[in-house]
């Protein structure tokens, strides 16, 4: 829970893509993208070569590590859209469908939640268009990555259909309501999935 920034900087994120007042919002995209693939380490071809090709490089004993980075990148995207939407500028239309994208996700993985051990450790197999197997994990697996996804996607749902009605509020309270909305969904996720470090008798 440490890397997770929340539903409410994952909207503004995805608002501060639609910036267009802001050119410089593609170097940060570009910066995102160069953090995501140096944080997936050996999980790509990429990250393996480069450190081949620059030794020194090889410091980054834990590249998972470098996800402070890919956080910092989507904050300030995040910026971006908080300024679009205390200027009354973020696009509507995009926000609309943010709602409908967000909501058919939360549907879907509460679905998922709730069949989860109807599946729960089976493998299927199909043919059609070519042969290809799913495997689903334990019960207990999609229980806590579901539930923590659902939340994810319900609290971006909301989120949006309210900055799509945010003509309906006042600067004052769209400032505190965000404020607030932003601090529970950093709180929420330690509460919900406490660091081993907390725990009793960890020490």
């Amino acid at each position: 829970p440490s890397a997770y920034l929340g539903p409410v900087v994952l909207v503004f994120a995805l608002l501060g893509l639609n910036a267009r007042a802001y050119k410089s919002r593609y170097f940060v995209i570009a910066g995102l993208v160069c953090a995501s693939i140096c944080a997936l380490g050996g999980n790509t071809i990429i990250s393996p070569f480069v450190v081949q090709k620059l030794s020194f490089l090889t410091v980054l004993r834990y590249p998972v590590k470098l996800m402070i980075f890919v956080d910092l990148f989507i904050c300030l995207l995040a910026a971006y859209g908080v300024t679009t939407v205390l200027a009354g500028t973020a696009s509507k239309r995009y926000l609309k469908w943010l709602s409908i994208i967000f909501g058919s996700a939360a549907l879907i993985l509460g679905l998922v939640y709730l069949l989860r051990t109807t599946f729960a450790g089976q493998t299927f197999s199909y043919t059609i268009p070519f042969r290809w197997e799913v495997h689903f994990y334990s019960a207990a697996f999609y229980e806590r990555l579901m539930r923590s996804l659902f939340f994810t996607t319900l609290g971006a749902t909301m989120l949006s259909l309210f900055l799509f009605f945010r003509e309906k509020y006042s600067d004052s309270t769209l400032k505190s309501l965000l404020f607030g909305a932003l601090i529970g969904s950093l709180i929420a996720p330690n509460i919900m999935m406490p660091p081993r470090t907390v725990r009793p008798g960890y020490y």
